[in-house]
């Protein structure tokens, strides 16, 4: 690897700007999986006071804490994203602020980690989305449906 490198005034002064907005994605992204977690321990009383809606969507099979636990899953999952997303922005910072090569190399680890992760849930859902899709042509052409 080439380890003279060189950053330029023009890319610190991009990745200063793509650090405030990463900033400012990730604290958004705290509050929306704080929301979420505050909906998943609340839907039990929710789904309580609709019950003929909670019929028709056949929820009572699932079970509202099962629901939670799903919601609260997904709540512990955004906040990671988002975690690895804030401590990139810090990071980048620091590197910037100080000229620090290892807090730039530690803050581009968690941009990294980041990508991985959004690409690692975008692979299950493709993948929900295809075992999804088998399962309705499975039950169209043997006649169930």
């Amino acid at each position: 690897m080439n380890s003279s490198l060189q950053l330029t005034e023009i890319a610190i002064s991009h990745l200063n700007q793509t650090r405030k907005w990463a900033n400012f994605l990730a604290i958004f992204g705290f509050i929306t999986s704080g929301l979420l977690a505050l909906v998943a321990l609340s839907i039990g009383s929710i789904m309580a006071t609709l019950p003929s809606y909670n019929n028709s969507l056949g929820l009572e099979s699932i079970g509202t804490g099962m629901i939670t636990v799903i919601y609260l899953a997904l709540a512990g999952v955004c906040f990671l994203i988002y975690l690895y997303l804030y401590r990139f922005s810090n990071k980048l910072k620091g590197a910037i602020n100080s000229g620090d090569a290892v807090q730039l190399e530690e803050s581009f680890k968690n941009l990294k980690l980041y990508y991985k992760a959004n690409g690692i849930i975008l692979i299950v859902i493709l993948g929900i989305y295809l075992l999804t899709l088998l399962i309705g042509l499975i039950a169209v052409f043997s006649g169930t449906l």
